[in-house]
């Protein structure tokens, strides 16, 4: 499983993830050189990354969850979904674009 956005509720996904007896957190983006080395300290065996694309696309990843901060009516509460395959890309993109919270560059 890949994870997306190490922000407030990031690390807990992580953890509950990485706790889970038949999953396992394979690698996870954010765009935050400080989340990436916390995460890597805690999990050393995951891939850690700035570009979302690489754990979107990863072919070694079944599910992603992108868990980021939301806007206007989610403010404050972060906004998680769990996305498979090619409908990942699409849905990361809209909502990069329409959050401005990410940086798929």
């Amino acid at each position: 499983m890949g994870l997306i956005g190490l922000g407030y509720w990031g690390p807990n996904h992580a953890r509950v993830i990485s706790e889970l007896p038949e999953t396992e957190l394979v690698a996870v983006a954010d765009i935050s050189e400080q989340a990436i080395r916390l995460v890597h300290g805690r999990y050393p065996a995951v891939r850690t990354t700035h570009d979302a694309r690489e754990v979107i696309e990863a072919p070694d990843i079944d599910a992603v969850i992108i868990a980021i901060g939301g806007g206007g009516l989610c403010a404050g509460l972060g906004v998680v979904y769990v996305v498979l395959g090619s409908i990942a890309l699409r849905n990361f993109e809209r909502l990069a674009r329409d959050r401005a919270t990410l940086s798929l560059t």
